[in-house]
């Protein structure tokens, strides 16, 4: 049983109207959430400009890495439980 540790965020790359998410990892604040990876000039219009995924919380960029979805940030452990949202977020 993992601590307990809970999260909202998409299932993987996603798409809102204006940009693009991917639930990544801080390794320094042990935090997992949506960043924002991508931009469109217009709603619902490809992707132009890519974005340097940069943790929420604490701003690092060089600790964060692509989340597996299983593991919990805080205890390591393989069973965590998160909440998928399925509406756009922005």
């Amino acid at each position: 049983m993992s601590c307990s540790y809970e999260t909202e965020c998409s299932k993987g790359p996603d798409r809102g109207f204006n940009t693009a998410v991917e639930p990544y990892l801080c390794l320094n604040c042990h935090e997992v959430g949506n960043v924002t990876t991508g931009k469109a000039e217009r709603r619902g219009g490809p992707i132009v400009e890519k974005i340097q995924p940069t943790c929420r919380k604490c701003a690092a960029t060089e600790n964060l890495t692509s989340w597996d979805l299983i593991t919990c940030p805080k205890c390591g452990k393989p069973d965590v439980y998160y909440h998928y949202l399925s509406s756009p977020w922005d």
